[in-house]
């Protein structure tokens, strides 16, 4: 049943109620039927009258009623559409954000490996930083060592150059020596021929070929003990040369003899070289 129906049948019961309670009024005060009729007449025009408007404006609100309810079911479906709308952005949107939150997802996976590999190459680089302040700690320790092994080859070239031109002097002296030591030779020879006794009159003469070794070596007396002795024809005074291969160390002179020994004091003179244990001493010349 329509909205306009029920309300002719609402504005129906409310006429007959009325009718019957002014009929009713009428008949209880026993007027006069026709005074009365044209009473009710007159109430039924009202009534009529009253309907009708009624009538008409419930036709304009229900015409409102209509025109807003198309209003409100054409705005609903604009809603709809709107909502419709918004819940497919809204789905779009979860799948973007969905999709986004896998790529965050990967993304801080990706992050969590870099971490990893920035940490294990920091590790790296401090080792590598380890590794080359150590280096760099034996380049400039084997830089120092370079510097002062420089140093010393250079002191070692300076005293190599004085040892050798202190040997050169030696040398030179030593040949005057020897040509000294072979005149003197000459000149005893010539006097034993003349039947000169040059034994006894140096008081212990000139020594004998002899060729022995340093036995000992005090450096605080300057003394050295020899190998040889009174047996060999060593006397106190006899000048001794001692060498070390083929080298030059110096000179002792005999000081104590033994049967089998003798001592022997340094001449620091003619002294190149410490003597040692085991040096050549002999008076030949060389």
């Amino acid at each position: 049943m329509s909205i306009i129906a029920k309300i002719f049948i609402v504005i129906n019961l409310v006429l007959s109620v009325v009718f019957v309670g002014v009929s009713g009024t009428l008949l209880a005060q026993k007027a006069d039927y026709k005074t009365k009729y044209e009473e009710v007449e007159k109430v039924k025009r009202q009534l009529n009258n009253f309907y009708n408007a009624q009538v008409k404006d419930l036709t304009e609100q229900l015409g409102e009623v209509v025109d807003a309810s198309k209003a409100l079911e054409s705005s609903r479906d604009q809603h709809r559409e709107q909502l419709n709308k918004q819940l497919t952005r809204v789905n779009d949107m979860t799948k973007e954000l969905n999709h986004t939150k896998g790529l965050f997802e990967n993304l801080s996976e990706a992050q969590d490996d870099l971490n990893s590999r920035v940490n294990d190459a920091f590790e790296r680089n401090k080792d590598l930083n380890t590794r080359l302040t150590s280096a760099l700690g034996d380049v400039n320790r084997y830089k120092s060592e370079a510097d002062r092994s420089k140093n010393k080859q250079k002191e070692v070239e300076i005293n190599l150059a004085e040892k050798e031109d202190k040997i050169h002097s030696l040398n030179a002296q030593l040949a005057t020596q020897d040509r000294d030591l072979n005149g003197y030779k000459r000149t005893i020879e010539q006097l034993q021929e003349a039947g000169v006794d040059v034994a006894r009159i140096a008081g212990g003469g000139l020594p004998p070929a002899v060729d022995t070794t340093v036995t000992a070596v005090n450096e605080e007396v300057g003394l050295v003990m020899l190998g040889l002795g009174r047996e060999a024809g060593l006397l106190k005074g006899h000048d001794l040369t001692v060498f070390r291969g083929d080298q030059f160390i110096g000179r002792v002179v005999v000081e104590q003899v033994y049967n089998d020994m003798a001592s022997a004091r340094i001449d620091r003179k003619y002294l190149v070289d410490k003597i040692q244990v085991g040096d050549n001493v002999t008076t030949r010349i060389r």
